[in-house]
């Protein structure tokens, strides 16, 4: 489970696009987009009764374009490094 700490994150659904942001609180998605979104710094792990869990070092800060899109159909708006 994560929650977005910095920006709009845009989550396709099969139908359209949903902004998720910091004050949406906790989503889950699968694992894989849940560390991908940790490592670009927009999201944090929360643990299951609402505790932060720790987070893996991010070590590559290649900028990155505004948009981003995943073979899931997921759209980063938020602009971050990854």
């Amino acid at each position: 489970m994560i929650q977005i700490i910095k920006g709009t994150f845009g989550y396709y659904n099969g139908r359209k696009v949903i902004p998720i942001t910091e004050a949406d609180g906790p989503q889950k998605f699968d694992d894989e987009l849940e560390a991908r979104l940790v490592k670009e710094g927009v999201a944090k792990y929360i643990g299951e009764l609402g505790e932060t869990a720790e987070q893996p070092a991010v070590t590559d800060a290649r900028p990155c374009v505004n948009q981003l899109h995943d073979p899931h159909g997921v759209v980063n708006f938020t602009g971050a490094r990854r």
